[in-house]
């Protein structure tokens, strides 16, 4: 008989830090101006009561600002409702906000609402019910006296980039949204001597290149612009908008060079993991599959999965004496720590970077650091690759017959990697339910029902974590 239990699991705290202030600024000098011009979208096609006026967006690859300007106009109760409220999200680790102007426009009527002082900043894990935390703030402003038909006009500009990236340049601009949009403007301005690879998804067209001074200004320009209806049990790796990528890696070798570059290995390990990669060693009796084995269980379970990802660390994994001594880390802490502790058993393993949404579909992408959401980490034993999930807790089996879940393609960060490499996924568990009934001629005897349910594979480890 199986009982399925019940348990609560407790957050842990989230990090806490200063708070960031918000600065009130002129419109940067390299902004182009934009006149707003479109018309408004039918009524039948604005579902939650407001719309885009204009809706333009501005980056300076060089100076790595991000401008953005946006007209919104209400046009009933609803978009009272939704539509009412200013909120930017930044990482004050590495970005600072500027907030250029803000006003409420009715009946040809501007009101100048720009305080900066009255918006509030405030923590947002939106991942701690997964235990990540990225450190990111919100600036929010929940707008007075906002009635049907104003117009709520505002522009700020989003200063720094992660450094982890090196100053590398990739982005994605995104031409639809959920929201119907009168006017879309966007822009990049990049230095020429940056080798821009530009790829189109879903019709979205190429940049108009044009040269402004020592710079080349990307732009993309269009009026009355639908929302895209999402709809139910879409596939994860479907991306419906229309939208452009632009990245300066050459390609995935590139990607691979700048990972391996952010996340070496280290060259040996000491302390408190070398000892206990020995015990592991002695346990397993030198067997390489067993030592293997105990060593992925070892990170899987005792190494709690909990990420504090802020600033460079959203990529750049922590070392792996101090995930061991701390005994929680994120993706990539996780597996950088197996793939450490694999070596020092005389195991060639490697760090490898995945799509857990995209999946396989992640070639189609242009090679850059965005195309990846996840760490996991593939070793050979006897020429043989093992692929393993650290993230994953009370997996049971043997190397041979782990599950594995269904990722499709990795960029396995070893030298000279180049090429995006098929993960080979292992669903192959089942559930077999079988009743017996014990039924005697005498009609007053008491009748036996036994049901016995037997887990295997990744059905085994679902259940076997849900018990724990």
């Amino acid at each position: 008989m199986i009982v399925i239990l019940i348990g609560i699991n407790l957050l842990p705290t989230a990090p806490t830090f200063g708070q960031p202030r918000l600065l009130q600024s002129v419109t940067p000098q390299w902004v182009e101006s934009i006149v707003p011009n479109g018309g408004r979208p039918e009524a039948k096609k604005i579902s939650d009561g407001y719309y885009f006026k204009l809706l333009d967006y501005q980056l300076h690859a060089e100076q790595q600002v991000a401008y953005t300007h946006v007209i919104r106009e209400i046009v009933n109760e609803s978009g009272v409702q939704y539509g009412s409220d200013i909120s930017v999200t930044f990482s004050p680790t590495y970005q600072q906000v500027r907030f250029h102007e803000l006003w409420v426009i009715r009946n040809g009527q501007r009101i100048n609402a720009l305080q900066v002082d009255q918006f509030k900043v405030v923590a947002v894990e939106q991942d701690a019910a997964s235990f990540i935390y990225n450190g990111d703030y919100s600036a929010y402003l929940v707008l007075d006296d906002i009635r049907v038909g104003d117009q709520i006009e505002y522009s700020y500009s989003i200063a720094g980039r992660n450094p982890v990236f090196e100053g590398r340049f990739f982005e994605d601009i995104y031409l639809q949204g959920s929201v119907p949009i009168s006017q879309l403007h966007s822009s990049i301005l990049v230095s020429p001597s940056r080798p821009l690879k530009v790829k189109t998804f879903n019709g979205a067209p190429a940049p108009v290149i044009r040269p402004v001074g020592q710079l080349s200004r990307y732009q993309w320009q269009f009026n009355m612009v639908e929302a895209v209806q999402y709809e139910s049990y879409t596939p994860s790796w479907v991306n419906p908008y229309r939208y452009v990528q632009l990245s300066e890696y050459a390609d995935w070798e590139a990607v691979a060079e700048w990972a391996q570059r952010i996340n070496p290995v280290p060259a040996a390990i000491g302390g408190a993991l070398a000892a206990k990669a020995d015990d592991l060693l002695r346990q397993s009796a030198g067997d390489p599959k067993e030592f293997a084995n105990a060593a992925i269980r070892f990170v899987q379970d005792e190494i709690r999965y909990t990420g504090v990802e802020i600033g460079e660390y959203s990529h750049k994994a922590h070392q792996p004496e101090d995930v061991f001594t701390q005994r929680y880390g994120d993706c990539k802490d996780k597996s950088l720590l197996l793939v450490s502790m694999l070596r020092y058993g005389g195991i060639d393993a490697h760090l490898a970077l995945v799509n857990t949404t995209l999946i396989s579909k992640i070639g189609d992408q242009l090679p850059s650091p965005s195309a990846f959401n996840h760490a996991i980490v593939r070793f050979k034993i006897d020429n043989k690759p093992y692929w393993v999930d650290p993230t994953i807790s009370h997996q049971g089996g043997d190397l041979d017959n782990r599950s594995m879940p269904i990722y499709g393609s990795a960029l396995v960060l070893e030298p000279a990697a180049s090429e995006l490499e098929s993960v080979v996924s292992n669903q192959s568990g089942k559930i077999k339910c079988e009743e017996r009934y014990s039924l005697s001629a005498d009609e007053e005897a008491l009748a036996s029902f036994t049901v016995e349910t037997i887990y295997s594979g990744h059905e085994a480890d679902q259940l076997r974590s849900q018990l724990a």
